[in-house]
């Protein structure tokens, strides 16, 4: 299990080393201000989910389709979603 998720987690840090930089060049923070409030070696709460739901059937209201209560927090929260036509 090992040579798979500590590769896997070692690529996630480095994809979010490099958004952070982007974001914060984008800011026009000063250069890793992002990047020092993220170290590798704090203690973070830090967590990854991956939420899956289906395009809304026609007919169902925004009330009545939902993927439940969830807090999004931390600095940087990507949501996806996939469209059919």
């Amino acid at each position: 299990m090992e040579s798979t998720i500590v590769p896997f987690v070692r690529k996630s840090l480095a994809v979010n080393a490099t958004l952070m930089d982007v974001f914060n060049n984008r800011l026009g923070l000063p250069e890793g201000e992002l990047a020092k409030r993220h170290t590798i070696e704090e203690f973070s709460g830090s967590e990854a989910r991956c939420i899956k739901i289906q395009p809304k059937p026609q007919g169902v209201s925004e009330e009545q389709r939902a993927i439940g209560a969830h807090t999004d927090f931390g600095s940087l929260v990507c949501g996806v979603r996939d469209f059919v036509v």
